[in-house]
């Protein structure tokens, strides 16, 4: 019971901290940040990432996810004979981008309600 309960509630923090990390990188895409490079600089130094530190394989595991759900393209430029991969937004990821701060007011909203119901011993 109580290994049940350790594993869901990692399934959620995990759940819930990767469509935050969406939402950040399809922001700073929006922002000019193109590269992956770029967008992990970007959520180290200006925001402040919940449930802890990302790391670059996080941010290409949702970059790749972002492009096959349609919200982000990329492409390959070489740069200093190196192969970068660069993104920008779709249009479908324009459209998550203008809504995000609805989608955040919302998330927030249903924590709150979400931890009343805890507090009340649900």
């Amino acid at each position: 019971m109580v290994e049940d309960i350790i594993e869901e509630r990692a399934r959620v923090w995990s759940s819930l901290r990767g469509g935050v990390l969406k939402l950040m990188l399809l922001r700073s895409v929006s922002r000019g940040s193109d590269y992956p490079y770029a967008m992990l600089k970007a959520l180290k130094c200006h925001t402040h990432m919940p449930f802890g530190t990302v790391t670059k394989n996080e941010v290409y595991n949702a970059l790749s996810a972002l492009e096959k759900q349609g919200y982000v393209r990329s492409r390959t430029v070489l740069s200093g004979g190196k192969a970068q991969r660069h993104y920008r937004l779709t249009a479908k990821g324009a459209g998550v981008v203008r809504r995000s701060r609805h989608i955040i007011l919302q998330l927030i909203k249903s924590m709150k309600l979400l931890v009343s119901e805890f507090d009340k011993g649900m």
